[in-house]
């Protein structure tokens, strides 16, 4: 049950991080400060594309 606490918590952490991504680049922040900020890959900023 810890287990999937915690996958779950992590899923969660990650969704925000990727919408947190996402209202920055629609607000011109640069992929490259986005990136740094967020402490997302590149690939996981194409999942946003592909949303």
């Amino acid at each position: 049950a810890e287990r999937l606490r915690q996958e779950g918590f992590q899923k969660g952490i990650r969704t925000n991080a990727l919408n947190i991504a996402k209202t920055m680049l629609d607000a011109g922040v640069s992929l490259e400060d986005v990136l740094r900020f967020t402490s997302l890959t590149v690939e996981d900023l194409a999942e946003i594309n592909h949303q």
